[in-house]
């Protein structure tokens, strides 16, 4: 898996998109949870004007891994990218909830806000 993995970072560093999402895709397949193909399918989906696709896969890798920091950055970021801001907030306000220490690191890196989270604006 690791060669496919190297494979799919070539051919997005080439630019070479559909080449790069089959080569993740098959990596995705065999190792769900692993971060890093994660971060460059979200990266390849974003360049390509996809963030929705983003979003849907971001969803996937949360119930996989639900405690890790940049699985959760990269979902705010993806929803931010197709203007949802209010999910975006609902999302914080649940890793909150959840686990404070990461809401203040995903707070921190996203350089954002989310006010009262106990409010329904």
């Amino acid at each position: 898996m690791i060669y496919a993995f190297w494979f799919g970072e070539m051919a997005l560093e080439e630019q070479n998109y559909e080449v790069a999402e089959r080569y993740f895709m098959q990596v995705l397949e065999n190792r769900p949870s692993w971060v890093n193909v994660v971060q460059r399918l979200q990266e390849l989906y974003m360049q390509t004007g996809q963030p929705a696709r983003s979003v849907e896969l971001y969803r996937k890798a949360i119930e996989l891994n639900p405690n890790n920091v940049a699985i959760h950055k990269g979902y705010i970021k993806s929803l931010l990218a197709i203007n949802d801001a209010a999910s975006a907030r609902a999302h914080l306000c649940y890793v909150k909830m959840r686990d404070e220490s990461m809401f203040a690191i995903l707070t921190s890196d996203l350089e954002i806000s989310v006010g009262d989270c106990s409010s329904n604006e």
